[in-house]
């Protein structure tokens, strides 16, 4: 038997509650986000109980709304920045001179400081990394300056590989 916790009646099986789908609002730093969020029900006497399992997706959902609202970097794309660098989270964490559970908590859901997200942004462009990465090169590991250095070397050829031909051809219009 599993039991929640109704706030009317107390310890309830998990056996005599339902759940329905309906309109709830949260609010993150201080934005009230509506969304329609499953949420169970004691049969008993009809008040919501919390269950973490239907609770945790719907604030990753409440979550996400609110990044698309504010352009926030999602946790997703901290993971691909950090894979096409080939970091760890300390590593990034140490590059930029953040906390080193700053990343983990982003990647694991926790909604980034505007000025953090801007910043995580602008390195997905390899110009932009190479710049940080020149200045604070000292702050990785040698292996992870050694790996990130490889990495930008050929990100920065292969950007500049497909924007040449761009550039000639712009180039090239802006004569005629």
């Amino acid at each position: 038997m599993s039991f929640l916790f109704c706030p009317n009646c107390g310890p309830v099986d998990i056996e005599n509650t339902h759940f329905v789908n309906q309109e709830e609002t949260l609010t993150v730093r201080g934005e009230a986000i509506t969304h329609i969020a499953p949420v169970r029900i004691c049969d008993t006497c009809g008040e919501s109980i919390y269950d973490e399992e239907l609770d945790a997706p719907s604030l990753d959902e409440v979550y996400a709304i609110y990044r698309r609202r504010h352009n926030l970097i999602a946790p997703g794309e901290i993971a691909a920045l950090r894979e096409t660098y080939g970091l760890s989270q300390r590593g990034l964490s140490a590059l930029l001179g953040l906390g080193e559970v700053t990343i983990h908590r982003y990647e694991n859901g926790a909604l980034p400081e505007e000025a953090y997200s801007h910043l995580l942004r602008l390195l997905k462009r390899p110009e932009n990394m190479k710049e940080i990465f020149d200045e604070r090169k000292d702050r990785l590991s040698s292996a992870a300056r050694r790996k990130l250095e490889n990495r930008l070397e050929l990100l920065l050829h292969e950007h500049e590989r497909l924007t040449e031909p761009r550039a000639r051809r712009d180039g090239q219009a802006a004569a005629a």
